[in-house]
């Protein structure tokens, strides 16, 4: 049997589902998310999908490979969250998608999502979108966690629905829920968008335009907020 090791990213990930619950990993490419919750007993049921064959194959080869018990998960081919019935999943993997391209899943879902006790989401862009819109639409952050992967730092979250009129809005630059957590990773991260907004800063202060001028000015401001909350961790 093939040994399989969890990149940071990945163990991360793995570390914010529900154990001893059934768990869906929605987009699963190669699988190792779930192979490894199912190898090390985590979970006793997982449902892997995507929204195309070939990563959905790789996913089965992978499966095999590491010798996971071939009665303990299912894969299936299809789009968000078509491809579950409500009860089946306690936890939902939806990781390594844009925040705007999650926000649409959880808007065209084809049942109640508050079925579902708990979704780990890690966006690869838009995390404030995604955050925004699920604060603002019944959905509280109940964990989340920095983790390397190459160059970047990704934020990974634990959202949790809950009644609307009781969820906070979380729509900052910064998540709030990650600036009082303290995660060692926090200022190597605030150090990264501020590498980023200062680059496009001197970007677009080389702009002669109208728009240049305004996202110089946009960009600034970003800047600002991000120096002030890396002084105050």
């Amino acid at each position: 049997m093939s040994s399989l090791v969890l990149s940071e990213r990945m163990q991360a990930i793995e570390s914010l589902v529900l154990s001893g619950k059934p768990v869906a990993d929605i987009g699963t490419d190669h699988g190792f998310i779930p192979a490894h919750i199912l190898l090390e007993g985590i979970c006793p049921y997982a449902i892997l999908t995507d929204i195309n064959k070939g990563p959905l194959e790789r996913a089965r080869q992978n499966l095999c490979e590491f010798e996971v018990d071939p009665t303990k998960y299912e894969l299936r081919l299809g789009s968000g969250f078509e491809t579950l019935s409500p009860g089946e999943a306690d936890s939902v993997i939806i990781a390594g998608m844009g925040g705007e391209l999650m926000v649409s899943m959880f808007q065209e879902a084809p049942f109640d999502l508050s079925c579902i006790s708990r979704f780990v989401l890690q966006p690869r862009t838009h995390e404030e979108a995604l955050r925004g819109w699920l604060t603002q639409n019944g959905y509280c952050i109940r964990d989340c966690v920095l983790a390397r992967e190459k160059d970047r730092i990704c934020e990974i979250y634990a959202f949790e629905p809950v009644a609307e009129d009781i969820s906070v809005p979380d729509i900052g630059l910064v998540s709030e829920a990650l600036l009082h957590k303290g995660d060692p990773l926090l200022v190597q991260y605030l150090n990264l968008k501020i590498a980023h907004a200062r680059a496009i800063l001197g970007f677009a202060s080389r702009s002669v335009s109208e728009e240049g001028t305004i996202a110089a000015q946009h960009y600034s401001d970003i800047l600002d907020l991000l120096t002030e909350m890396r002084k105050n961790v």
